[in-house]
């Protein structure tokens, strides 16, 4: 939010470019799509951000991809250009929660290890829509 400036500029950025990337592909036949959304997304959430992300699922699944992969992480870990102090808090604090066995839904998660699992269910050809969890996501770069 900060870098984007307010909530209308970052659901430009968040929300429709990347709807707007989706429908331009389904419209020039590409079968399978990926998306990239968030840990408890859902549209009908009182947080702007997994509400935006929830939308995004919701609008995705209605176009014509033969099969579309969900992906939800937690918070991304790794290298940025940008400072983020909040991250600098939240990840070690998460971190730690996950070794007591506390907030497994919001486990950071290498930014590596999602790409590998953008890659491997690239290749499944089960269910028109499957959403993997941020558990999942794990098990998914590894198989």
């Amino acid at each position: 939010m900060k870098t984007a400036g307010s909530k209308e500029v970052q659901y430009k950025i968040d929300h429709n470019y990347q709807f707007n990337t989706a429908k331009t592909a389904a419209e020039n036949g590409v079968s399978i799509y990926v998306l990239i959304s968030a840990a408890l997304a859902s549209e009908h959430s009182k947080i702007f951000y997994t509400r935006m992300k929830g939308e995004l699922e919701r609008d995705i699944k209605q176009l014509p991809f033969k099969y579309i992969h969900i992906i939800q992480p937690g918070m991304l870990v790794g290298e940025r250009k940008e400072n983020r102090p909040f991250e600098k808090i939240a990840v070690p604090a998460l971190q730690f929660l996950n070794r007591i066995g506390i907030a497994k839904k919001q486990k950071p998660i290498h930014a590596s290890i999602v790409a590998q699992a953008m890659i491997n269910v690239s290749f499944k050809k089960e269910n028109h829509v499957t959403t993997y969890s941020l558990l999942e996501v794990f098990e998914q770069a590894k198989s």
